[in-house]
């Protein structure tokens, strides 16, 4: 799972409000109603919610009991991510609804330092302890081209797996199921579900960064099919880019909210926090630090 300090969450819709409002209209309008809507209506239907288009096309998974299952992609949960600006930065796959709010709040900031920045991070007694930041993988390429990363936010806490919900019911009466699908099936849903398609499609040659627990881990395979299928389709040219560890998202502190994306290591222990999956012609980023 992408980790957060619990606590830190409480009160998130009215910051998040006040963000939209100081947005300006014109670009508030295009999150208002994440902020206002009830879980029910929060899922964003992809293009497949097109009749004729979602018929024809099923993804497989396997409940959180290990049970089969498949699912038409007008189905999948997400929630669009934004910036400051109204611009699509990514999309979140998570469904619970402070964490959904807390990373709207988060993408919708003026700046965020993990656009070039990570941080390694630990648990104290009173919550993450932070190391100095360091240059992002993605660093360099965002800073020539000025463009952000997208950011797609889902949990996973198995190797081989993301987790996503799906609707077993109807659009009046959802009922929500948890879902586990592998790195290929995800990197489906990331090119057919609006939210993170609209984001793809604005930059495609661009950076995209997994924020998804040890989705990159050396035994892990989610990420790596993922970014396989985000390539080898043309969807994607750009670099993708996973934790290999937890990782771990700012928290907001009173009116404050910080923008950081963390990897938990140990103290004292040196590598990489992201594994990267380089774009076609694109060469492997360097070390982080180098």
């Amino acid at each position: 799972m992408v980790g957060t300090a619990g606590a830190a969450w409480r009160g998130l819709r009215d910051r998040l409000q006040g963000a939209v409002r100081r947005m300006g209209q014109g670009r508030a309008n295009r999150i208002r109603g994440f902020a206002d809507a009830s879980e029910g209506s929060m899922h964003a239907y992809s293009h497949g919610d097109r009749e004729g288009r979602d018929r024809l096309t099923w993804w497989t998974g396997t409940t959180r009991g290990g049970r089969p299952i498949r699912f038409q992609p007008s189905k999948v949960w997400s929630n669009p991510l934004f910036d400051a600006h109204g611009t699509p930065i990514g999309a979140i796959f998570e469904r619970d609804r402070a964490r959904v709010d807390g990373h709207i709040l988060w993408a919708a900031q003026e700046t965020r330092q993990a656009d070039t920045q990570v941080v390694r991070v630990r648990k104290g007694q009173w919550g993450w302890i932070l190391s100095p930041p360091e240059d992002a993988p993605w660093a360099e390429a965002v800073r020539k081209s000025g463009k952000p990363p997208n950011y797609f936010i889902a949990h996973s806490d198995n190797p081989d797996s993301a987790t996503v919900s799906v609707n077993r019911g109807s659009k009046l009466f959802p009922i929500w199921v948890d879902v586990d699908v592998d790195g290929s099936e995800f990197g489906r849903m990331l090119a057919a579900v609006e939210n993170s398609a609209r984001a793809i499609r604005r930059n495609p040659a661009g950076e995209h960064v997994f924020v998804m627990c040890s989705s990159a881990a050396p035994n892990a395979s989610t990420a790596r099919m993922a970014a396989d299928y985000l390539h080898s389709t043309g969807t994607v040219t750009g670099n993708i880019h996973a934790p290999i560890d937890e990782a771990v998202t700012a928290a907001p502190r009173g009116d404050r909210m910080p923008t950081w994306l963390g990897v938990q290591r140990p103290p004292g222990s040196g590598g990489k926090l992201f594994e990267t999956y380089p774009g076609p012609g694109n060469t492997p980023a360097p070390p982080e630090g180098s």
